[in-house]
């Protein structure tokens, strides 16, 4: 086994590699320290995303029992799905109350009857309208936006409780539809927006 990584010569390798390393420091501009700091900067990726779990968790000395990481876990399970279900049904009637172009609730015809279909030549919803390389922000970006809210809300979860961690990526998808909204009317000129 000489020269495996299961063999006995393996430490000695090791160490004189160490050792080597040390007297070619001086002549070098390698050492001992940013050999460290590399391996550090790989690890601190997993390092800084453990503590992440543990903070948000709700850990007081930074250690969060399998209960609190299951616990929080189960949590950002039904949050990531409840904030994108929320999004997802209240796309459409909010596009109505900026734009007032028809359209309704999903399940009750969505964008069916919006002003897009019109064949008169009147304008357009801009929501509906928009091409794909545009319309990602009316609906993933301001998923997106919930989900950052909800993980900081989570990671200071000792300033905050469950309701503000649930209640505040809803206000950020109004506050974040309405600008996304405001701009595509800008840009596109259309008639009405709100008032």
């Amino acid at each position: 086994m000489v020269g495996t990584a299961e063999g006995p010569n393996t430490a000695r390798s090791i160490n004189t590699d160490y050792e080597s390393l040390l007297k070619d420091e001086e002549d070098d501009d390698i050492s001992i320290d940013n050999i460290l700091n590399e391996t550090y900067a790989s690890r601190s990726i997993i390092d800084r995303f453990y503590n992440f779990c543990h903070t948000c968790a709700g850990a007081d000395n930074g250690k969060a029992t399998k209960k609190q990481l299951l616990s929080t876990a189960v949590e950002v399970a039904v949050a990531i799905p409840f904030n994108w279900y929320f999004q997802y049904f209240i796309h459409d009637p909010f596009c109505n109350m900026m734009f007032k172009c028809g359209c309704v609730w999903v399940f009750a015809g969505g964008w069916k009857n919006c002003n897009y279909f019109n064949l008169e030549g009147l304008p357009k919803c801009p929501w509906c309208a928009s091409r794909w390389y545009v319309s990602w922000t009316t609906d993933y970006l301001i998923f997106a936006l919930m989900i950052v809210t909800y993980c900081i809300f989570l990671y200071y979860r000792k300033r905050f409780n469950f309701l503000w961690r649930y209640v505040t990526p809803i206000v950020v998808y109004f506050v974040v539809g309405l600008l996304v909204g405001l701009i595509f009317k800008l840009v596109t000129g259309y008639d009405y927006f709100i008032v």
